[in-house]
């Protein structure tokens, strides 16, 4: 893959996303129920399905800057933001920051082309 110096944060970011994305699947989030005298009774770490989208995410972003195709990076972007703001309460709050510095980021590498040849 060949990745110019301006798209490591961009690459950096949606690897994160897409790990966050696999350790939803693969191991879950912590889970704490309480009793209703206000006592954690049970804690439980459950794979969650939701993660699908933040991996997938992050992959598309990852493939889109590594075969130059701006609009797959943007949808996987946008995705992952998505995806955090749906989810803002649940297990989605954690990507807000990240997602955001990796929209940002493209943004960044959008405007320091303008004056070259377009990326499809």
């Amino acid at each position: 893959m060949n990745v110019r110096f301006r798209e490591i944060v961009p690459v950096a970011s949606a690897v994160v996303v897409a790990a966050y994305g696999a350790h939803l699947i693969l191991i879950g989030q912590l889970l704490t129920m309480v009793s209703p005298d206000g006592q954690p009774a049970l804690s439980v770490q459950a794979p969650n399905m939701a993660g699908l989208i933040p991996l997938a995410a992050g992959l598309l972003v990852v493939v889109g800057i590594a075969r130059r195709r701006q609009r797959l990076a943007w949808i996987g972007a946008l995705a992952a933001l998505a995806f955090s703001i749906l989810f803002l309460f649940g297990v989605g709050g954690i990507l807000i920051p990240i997602a955001g510095l990796l929209v940002l980021s493209l943004a960044l590498i959008r405007r320091s082309a303008v004056g070259r040849p377009a990326d499809r």
